[in-house]
C-alpha cells in the first residue's frame, strides 16, 4: 500500500515541467539581451553617427573593469552570462524606470515649485530653494535612482541554508512517516521552485550578492554615460568620459554596494519587524542620503553664486564621494 503511494506522486512529471520552463525563460533572456545590444548600438549609431560605436565602447569599458577588480575577489565561478544580463538589466530596465519615474515626479514638482528649479534664484530665497532642492534631490533623484538599479536584484535567488538553526521536532516513527516527510518535503521544494522560476542567479554569500548589484549599477552608470557623450560635442568627449568613469561610474557602483549590503542582511534578518517595503526603503537610506548630496552639490556649483559657494560645494562633493568609497571598501574588508 505505501509503495502504490509512492509510486503514484508524479516527480517526474513536474521535473520535466520545470525543465521545459527553464528552457524557454533562457530563450526569452537571451532573445532579451540581443534586443538590448541592439538598441545600445542603434541608439548610439544614431545620435553619434559613425562614432557611435567608440562613444558605446568607451562608456561601458571602464564598468567592466571595476567588476573585473571586484570579481576578483570572489572564490566561485560565475557564469558570464548572467553577468551580462544584470548589466543589460540595468543598463535597459533601470534606466528606463528611472527615467520616467524622475521624468513624471519633476514635472509635478516643477509644477509647484518651479522658481527653485531657475537658473537665476533671487538672493532672498535662495536659501529656501537650497532646503527644497536637497528634499528634491533626496526624494525624486537619489531614492528613485537607488530603487531602480536595485531592481534587477528581483532576479537573485539567495542560497540560505532552510531551518539550518531551528528547533525541528521528530515525529514518532510509524509506516507513515516516510510518507509524511515525503509530502513535506515535496511541498518546500514546490514553494522553492516557484520562486526560483523568476530567481534564476543563484548567489551563495553575500559577497555574490554584491557583486550583482554592481553588475546591475555598473550598466545603470555606463548608459548613463553613454547620454551624456552624445550630447557633447567632439573635443569634450574624452574630458567627459573620463570625469564621470572616474567619478559618477564608481559612486554609483559603490552605493549600489552599499545598499544591496545594507538589503541583503535585512533580508536574512528573521526577527524583522517592518513591512518588506518600508525595510528595502531603509536599506537603501544611506546611499540615497549621500547620493543626493553629491549631485545637490554638483547642481549648485553650477548656479551664479558666490566664489566662496562654490568653494564650499567642491570641498562637500570630494567629501561626499570620498565618504561612499571609504564605507564599501570597508564593507567588503570586513566581508573578505
Amino acid at each position: 500500500m505505501l509503495f502504490e503511494k509512492l509510486r503514484n506522486n508524479n516527480y517526474g512529471d513536474e521535473n520535466e515541467k520545470n525543465i521545459k520552463w527553464f528552457c524557454f525563460m533562457k530563450y526569452i533572456r537571451l532573445f532579451y539581451c540581443f534586443c538590448s545590444v541592439i538598441f545600445l548600438v542603434g541608439f548610439s549609431y544614431t545620435i553619434n553617427g559613425n562614432r557611435g560605436i567608440i562613444y558605446l565602447v568607451f562608456s561601458f569599458f571602464p564598468s567592466f573593469f571595476y567588476l573585473y577588480l571586484f570579481k576578483r575577489k570572489i572564490r566561485r565561478k560565475i557564469n558570464i552570462l548572467n553577468i551580462i544580463e544584470m548589466i543589460l538589466y540595468g543598463s535597459t530596465i533601470s534606466t528606463f524606470f528611472a527615467s520616467f519615474l524622475e521624468y513624471f515626479l519633476t514635472f509635478y514638482f516643477f509644477y509647484f515649485c518651479s522658481i527653485c528649479l531657475m537658473k537665476e534664484i533671487n538672493e532672498s530665497l535662495l536659501f529656501v530653494c537650497s532646503i527644497i532642492l536637497f528634499f528634491y534631490f533626496f526624494f525624486i533623484i537619489a531614492y528613485v535612482e537607488e530603487i531602480s538599479k536595485i531592481i534587477p536584484m528581483i532576479f537573485i535567488h539567495r542560497n540560505i541554508e532552510r531551518n539550518g538553526n531551528d528547533y525541528t521536532e521528530i515525529p514518532l516513527f510509524d509506516r507513515n512517516t516516510y510518507l509524511i516527510e515525503n509530502i513535506y518535503e515535496e511541498e518546500c521544494e514546490k514553494k522553492e521552485t516557484k520562486i526560483k522560476k523568476f530567481k534564476y542567479i543563484n548567489v551563495n554569500d553575500i559577497l555574490e550578492f554584491i557583486f550583482f548589484s554592481l553588475c546591475s549599477s555598473a550598466g545603470f552608470s555606463s548608459t548613463e554615460n553613454l547620454f551624456y557623450s552624445s550630447h557633447t560635442t567632439k573635443e569634450n568627449f574624452v574630458s567627459i568620459l573620463i570625469l564621470r568613469n572616474l567619478t559618477c561610474v564608481l559612486f554609483h557602483m559603490c552605493c549600489s554596494g552599499l545598499s544591496s549590503y545594507n538589503l541583503f542582511n535585512y533580508l536574512n534578518n528573521k526577527n524583522r519587524s517592518f513591512l518588506n517595503f518600508i525595510g528595502i526603503l531603509s536599506s537603501l537610506f544611506t546611499a540615497s542620503l549621500f547620493h543626493a548630496v553629491y549631485n545637490y552639490s554638483i547642481y549648485f556649483a553650477s548656479l551664479n553664486i558666490p566664489i566662496y559657494q562654490i568653494f564650499f560645494l567642491t570641498i562637500l562633493f570630494i567629501y561626499c564621494f570620498l565618504s561612499i568609497l571609504l564605507m564599501f571598501f570597508s564593507v567588503v574588508k570586513s566581508i573578505i
